[in-house]
C-alpha cells in the first residue's frame, strides 16, 4: 500500500450502535414525519444517510431471520434461520431459532430452565469479525426477545441479554456466562418494569382526536406476575426500559471508551408486541412512535455526551413490516382475510391419504412451512417431490392461497420468478420446509383480531435503513439495498473482513473516500420538539 494511501487511512470510529425496530415499516418514517418532534428520528432523517428503497430480498420476514440477516449480511440459504422457529424431523417435534436446553438460563427462574444460544446459526455476523479482527473490542446485544438478542449479538459476543417474562427481569443463558453481572442483577431491582404496575399508557399529547387510557395490572393481578409482565411488553414502558439498559451497558462496559471499536445492538421489541394486536393504522401505534422517537432523541443525547457522535457510527433498520388488518384491508375493497392453518393441514392431509393411503402425512405446518411425514414417505417407497407437489395442490383448494414451492424446486439453482427468488432465499434443507405456501396479498394466518407478517410482499419486506456517523455523506437515497448491505458496509467502514456467507453490497454511494476531513458536528442538543409553538416539552 502507498504511503499517501496509508496516510489517508480513516481512523474507525469508537463505537457502533446499531438499533433495530423490530416490525417498523419504511412507510413509517413518512406517514409519522409529523408526529415525531423530539430530535431522536430528525437527528437520524436530517443529518444520515437515508436508504429509502431497502427491501429484504427474502420471504422470511420474521424477527430471528430478520435480525440475522442484518447482522450476518447473508439470507436464510446461507445462515440458516429460515423462520422464528420450524419442525425438527429428527426429534419429532418443533424447536425454535434460539431456544437450547443444554444452556440453561442465568438470571431466571430456579432450576434447569432451557436458555438460548446461537446453536442454529451457519453463519457469522460482523460483530464476531470485529472481535476477530480487533483484541479488546466488546460487543453487547440485547433485546426484549432472545430470538432477537441471540442472531444479533452472534457466535462470540461479549454478553447477549434479554428480558424472562416469567420472573419480570432481563436474563442471559451459560451459553454467555454462569452467572448474572452484578449491575444488570441491581438494574433488574432498581430499574424493573415493576416500576409500571397500576401506571397508564395515554397519549403523549392528548387531544380531542387521540384520547385513550391503558392501564398495567398489578403483578398480583389475574393470574400473577407474568400477566402483568406480558402485558408491560406492549407498550411504550418496554422502550423506556429497555433504552435505560442500553444506556447501563454502555457505562458497565465503558463502550466506545478507548481505540478499540466496540459494537451495541439494541433491539426495541415492544412495536413488534402491540403491532400484531392493533395494526399498521392504529392512531396508539402513532403515539407508540412518539415515545419511541423521544426514548431514541434522549438515548443519542445521552451517546453524545459520553462518547461523542463523531466517535460513533449509528444505524437503523427493522427487522420485517407488518400487513394490514385483514378486516381493514377488506374495508378498502383491497381484499384479504384468515386462512385457519388447522383447515391448510387437514386438507392437505384428507387429499394424500385419497392419494397415497391412510397416514397422518402433515407432521407439522407452521406458517407458511409445511413438514411431512417422512417416515410414512419411506414406508410407502414414494417420491418426496410428488407428495410434496400434491399437498401443494391440496392447499391451492383453500381461498387465499395463491401459490407453493417444494423443497427442491427451492434447492435448483436459477429462477425465472422474482417471487420464487424470495423463497428460494428463505430456504434453507431440513428446516425450510417440504412445501412453502404463498398466501394472497393482505391474507395472514390465524388471528385474533390483529394482523401479522412473514410474506413475501412489500409491506413485510420494505423497512428503513439508516447511516449516521464519520465518514458518512448525509443524504436520501434512492439506490436499491437491502438489510443484508449492513454487514458489508460496517465492515468497510472497521476496515475489517465482512462476515464470510454474506451477500449484500457496501452502501458506496453514502460513503465518503478514507481521510475525508469533515466539520465537527458539534455537540448533540438535548430531545426537544420541533416546529411547535410555546413551551411544551417532552414529557
Amino acid at each position: 500500500m502507498h504511503a499517501a494511501a496509508l496516510s489517508a487511512r480513516a481512523q474507525p470510529p469508537r463505537l457502533v450502535v446499531v438499533i433495530v425496530v423490530d416490525q417498523m415499516r419504511a412507510d413509517y418514517l413518512d406517514r409519522f414525519r409529523d408526529d415525531l418532534v423530539y430530535g431522536g428520528f430528525d437527528a437520524l432523517l436530517e443529518r444520515g444517510a437515508v436508504f429509502a428503497n431497502c427491501e429484504y430480498q427474502s420471504s422470511a420476514t420474521e424477527t430471528a431471520p430478520g435480525h440475522t440477516v442484518l447482522s450476518t449480511g447473508a439470507y436464510a440459504r446461507e445462515n440458516g434461520i429460515v423462520s422464528n422457529s420450524w419442525y425438527d424431523a429428527r426429534r419429532g417435534k418443533v424447536t425454535t431459532a434460539v431456544a437450547d436446553d443444554q444452556h440453561p438460563l442465568v438470571g431466571g427462574p430456579r432450576g434447569n430452565m432451557p436458555g438460548a444460544s446461537p446453536w442454529a446459526l451457519q453463519a457469522s455476523t460482523i460483530g464476531d469479525e470485529l472481535r476477530l479482527a480487533r483484541d479488546g473490542s466488546r460487543v453487547i446485544s440485547l433485546s426484549w426477545k432472545d430470538r432477537a438478542a441471540v442472531p444479533m449479538g452472534g457466535k462470540n459476543p461479549t454478553a447477549a441479554f434479554w428480558f424472562d417474562a416469567q420472573t419480570g427481569g432481563f436474563v442471559t443463558s451459560t451459553y454467555y456466562m454462569t452467572a448474572l453481572p452484578d449491575w444488570l442483577a441491581q438494574f433488574n431491582k432498581d430499574h424493573g418494569v415493576q416500576q409500571y404496575a397500576g401506571r397508564e399508557w395515554e397519549p403523549l399529547e392528548p387531544n380531542s382526536a387521540q384520547t385513550f387510557s391503558q392501564k398495567m395490572p398489578s403483578p398480583a393481578e389475574n393470574g400473577g406476575g407474568e400477566r402483568f409482565w406480558t402485558a408491560v411488553s406492549a407498550t411504550p414502558f418496554a422502550i423506556e426500559t429497555e433504552f435505560a439498559l442500553a444506556q447501563a451497558a454502555v457505562q458497565e462496559y465503558n463502550l466506545g471508551a478507548d481505540e478499540n471499536t466496540d459494537m451495541l445492538w439494541i433491539s426495541i421489541s415492544a412495536t413488534d408486541y402491540f403491532g400484531h394486536q392493533a395494526g399498521p393504522d392504529s392512531p396508539l401505534l402513532r403515539d407508540m412512535y412518539r415515545r419511541l422517537d423521544r426514548d431514541l432523541g434522549e438515548f443519542l443525547h445521552f451517546l453524545d455526551g459520553r462518547v461523542g457522535l463523531d466517535n460513533i457510527v449509528i444505524a437503523l433498520s427493522a427487522d420485517h413490516g407488518v400487513a394490514p388488518v385483514p378486516e381493514h384491508a377488506t374495508e378498502e375493497r383491497l381484499g384479504g382475510g384468515h386462512i385457519d392453518s388447522r383447515q391448510v393441514s387437514e386438507r392437505i392431509n384428507h387429499v394424500l391419504v385419497q392419494q397415497f393411503g391412510a397416514e397422518n402425512w402433515v407432521a407439522s405446518y407452521i406458517f407458511p412451512l409445511v413438514f411431512l411425514n417422512h417416515d410414512a414417505i419411506r414406508k410407502k417407497n414414494l417420491d418426496p417431490n410428488k407428495v410434496a407437489k400434491a399437498a401443494g395442490e391440496a392447499a391451492l383448494e383453500i381461498p387465499g392461497i395463491a401459490a407453493y414451492y417444494t423443497a427442491q424446486e427451492l434447492s435448483s439453482p436459477g429462477f425465472a420468478d422474482p417471487m420464487m427468488t424470495l423463497y428460494a432465499n428463505a430456504f434453507y434443507p431440513g428446516r425450510g420446509g417440504d412445501v412453502v405456501l404463498r398466501y394472497a396479498p393482505f391474507f395472514i394466518p390465524d388471528s385474533n383480531g390483529g394482523t401479522t407478517h412473514a410474506s413475501p410482499y412489500t409491506y413485510d419486506r420494505r423497512v428503513p435503513l439508516i447511516l449516521l456517523g464519520p465518514n458518512i455523506r448525509s443524504g436520501l437515497y434512492y439506490s436499491p439495498a437491502s438489510p443484508a448491505d449492513l454487514a458489508p458496509t460496517l465492515a468497510a467502514i472497521l476496515s475489517i473482513n465482512p462476515p464470510p456467507m454474506a451477500t449484500g453490497r457496501i452502501l458506496g454511494e453514502a460513503l465518503l473516500p478514507p481521510g475525508t476531513l469533515l466539520p465537527s458536528s458539534g455537540s448533540m442538543a438535548p430531545p426537544r420538539l420541533r416546529r411547535r409553538s410555546g413551551t411544551e416539552q417532552p414529557q
